[in-house]
């Protein structure tokens, strides 16, 4: 009886389970057999899909941040929420995800930006653009609490939104080195601090 012919690889599954790849072993640690054998694709089949492997990082880094990284600044919408309010939701997002052990630890762009002198020159300027879409959406944030009144005029949005980046990457490094979820905790009500207390529900 003759066989039929192999399904094809959904390309969707098979960028998902390249993020885990690369995600776990960094762009230099993942070589295209373990590609391949993530995927299910053969290598001929994955580089007409996704191109190189320096491509293949790069799309599963855009997926990323299009995804996990779009979700957890929307939680810096304008909606009028206390800005000490909005950032413990923001930094407590990063950490929930960051030490989520359904996936690998820590974050994909974090992980990323640690081994950036290995990447491709193309990923480097996706990640740049990032971090500038990152800042814009921060700033924009504390521009707003400043008109609220939450903030004192004198601050500045720019300084803050270097800071609140440098606690992501700080949470993200935490739980890639295996600090507990209790402890990076503790950490972020320590960052937190900067912004003053946060008022009491009523």
């Amino acid at each position: 009886m003759a066989r039929g012919r192999p399904r094809k690889t959904d390309p969707d599954c098979a960028l998902a389970s390249a993020i885990k790849v690369f995600w776990t072993k960094g762009f230099e640690g993942t070589s295209l057999t373990d590609l391949v054998e993530a995927t299910g694709m053969a290598k001929p089949s994955l580089y007409a899909t996704f191109g190189d492997k320096e491509a293949i990082y790069t799309k599963a880094l855009t997926r990323y941040m299009e995804g996990v990284g779009d979700d957890v600044l929307n939680a810096l919408g304008q909606d009028g929420r206390p800005i000490q309010t909005v950032m413990r939701g923001y930094l407590e997002e990063v950490a929930n995800r960051a030490t989520d052990t359904t996936g690998p630890c820590g974050c994909f762009v974090v992980n990323s930006i640690v081994d950036a002198e290995n990447l491709p020159e193309e990923t480097k300027r996706l990640m740049d653009l990032a971090k500038q879409k990152r800042a814009e959406v921060l700033i924009r944030a504390f521009d707003a609490a400043k008109a609220r009144g939450d903030l004192p005029e004198t601050a500045s949005s720019a300084a803050l939104a270097d800071y609140f980046w440098g606690q992501t990457l700080a949470i993200a490094l935490m739980a890639r080195s295996g600090e507990s979820r209790q402890t990076i905790g503790h950490f972020v009500d320590l960052a937190l601090a900067v912004l003053g207390p946060e008022p009491v529900s009523v």
